[in-house]
């Protein structure tokens, strides 16, 4: 799930629906709960290890705003080295590496679809030479 649909509403109705959620979290001012205490994104990456050489920086279970608990895993940004992305999953049991790698999954399923829009002329949005996963 992109960051577009991450939101309380949307994942208070998947979970309900008995489904868990991997998504990319858009940085703005939202707070998660962690050791009671409320906490930006930005706090949060501060509590992870320094230094990190590995692509996942590290990971912090919370709690969003209404409650649900998330795993958020922090990932160094593949276009900007000093800049880095989140990724939550609201499935507790998945490792880093698991959620990283599911999510990763999302970018090859949407250049397909965007290849099959475009083939199809189905959609005027797409237009592209290279059909690899730089998009995503």
């Amino acid at each position: 799930m992109d960051t577009w649909f991450t939101n309380e509403p949307m994942l208070k109705n998947i979970l309900n629906e008995g489904l868990d959620v991997i998504g990319m979290v858009k940085q703005l001012k939202q707070k998660y709960l962690y050791k009671n205490h409320e906490c930006t994104l930005k706090e949060l990456r501060t509590l992870l290890p320094k230094n990190v050489k590995d692509d996942i920086l590290g990971d912090v279970v919370v709690q969003t705003k209404v409650g649900i608990p998330v795993k958020l895993v922090f990932v160094k940004n593949r276009n900007n080295k000093r800049e880095w992305l989140t990724i939550f999953s609201t499935d507790l049991s998945l490792d880093s590496q698991e959620i990283v790698r599911i999510y990763g999954n999302r970018c090859s399923i949407e250049v397909f679809l965007k290849l099959i829009k475009s083939f199809m002329k189905l959609g005027t949005e797409f237009q592209g030479g290279s059909y690899n996963n730089e998009l995503c």
